[in-house]
């Protein structure tokens, strides 16, 4: 599974990725989190250096004391988990990936059962890869017209035409055609579909 969240600052991408990687690390998934800015409350800490993946594991591992590429490997050679990475810029640009093993996952992470969770302030500054392979994409807002027009390409018109008037907290879920809204500040999270 790749999972990318897209959209301008403060609009909730990174509380979509923290709930997400929640309720699959409830489910027995196993999370390993890049993590600097400790936004993952509920996270197991631990320093990179030294740390082996063995079976007592906890299912939601947080890194701070690393790069992304670090804990992408780790992922990667571990197997069977998610990588988690706010900000996709520290991983790659349109055009170049930074860290081999985010590529790898990315492009093949569903031979070694490892997904991924991004999120990113700009669509049009992910790499390519992100774009065209997501299987789930959480477009928050954005008025710029480079990534309204690529959403436009990627996903299509419908979307396109909604992104640039969402609210703190409201999504668009593709491939689930549904506008969403986050549980914030204790409110229940919504979705409908696009009209």
């Amino acid at each position: 599974m790749l999972m990318g969240a897209f959209g301008r600052k403060g609009c909730g991408k990174t509380s979509l990725m923290v709930q997400s990687c929640l309720y699959l690390a409830g489910r027995g998934r196993l999370i390993f989190a890049y993590d600097p800015m400790h936004q993952f409350p509920d996270a197991n800490r631990f320093d990179f250096e030294g740390f082996e993946a063995v079976e007592t594991v906890p299912s939601l591992v947080a890194f701070s004391d690393c790069e992304p590429d670090d804990v992408a490997q780790l992922a990667l050679s571990t197997g069977d988990c998610i990588f988690a990475c706010d900000e996709a810029d520290l991983l790659c640009s349109p055009n170049v990936w930074y860290s081999e093993a985010a590529r790898n996952i990315a492009r093949r992470g569903r031979h070694y059962r490892v997904g991924m969770i991004l999120t990113g302030l700009r669509f049009a500054n992910v790499h390519r890869d992100i774009a065209a392979l997501a299987d789930v994409l959480a477009l928050f807002h954005t008025e710029d017209e480079e990534d309204v027009r690529r959403i436009e390409r990627r996903v299509g018109r419908v979307y396109a035409d909604h992104v640039t008037g969402l609210s703190q907290g409201e999504f668009l879920a593709h491939p689930f055609r549904q506008l969403a809204r986050l549980g914030l500040d204790g409110a229940e999270a919504q979705a409908r579909p696009l009209p």
